[in-house]
């Protein structure tokens, strides 16, 4: 967290990533935990929001990831870091996942 504070790096989000995490955070968050991430994703100087307006299908095995990926493509994201193993699929379009 002490990068993200002292803005050394950039957080790359869309709207359709923000309703993903909107999704997840209904099923176990409280109001006031969705409230604040939203809030943060909003308010943040740190937080690049981009528009996709080209669907990447980088991702087969779980199409909805796709999203982030086009995400990362249009924000010129240096990295996507992700715990999920299907974001190991566009490395065969020679894309650093």
């Amino acid at each position: 967290m002490e990068w993200y504070n002292r803005r050394k790096i950039m957080v790359v989000t869309s709207s359709f990533m923000l309703l993903e995490y909107e999704e997840v955070l209904a099923i176990g968050a409280s109001q006031t935990a969705r409230e604040l991430v939203q809030k943060i994703f909003i308010e943040a100087g740190n937080v690049k929001h981009v528009n996709p307006d080209f669907h990447w299908d980088a991702i087969s095995i779980n199409r909805d990831d796709n999203k982030f990926f086009g995400a990362a493509i249009s924000g010129n994201a240096d990295y996507l870091v992700t715990n999920d193993g299907y974001f190991n699929e566009p490395k065969i379009y020679h894309f650093q996942a």
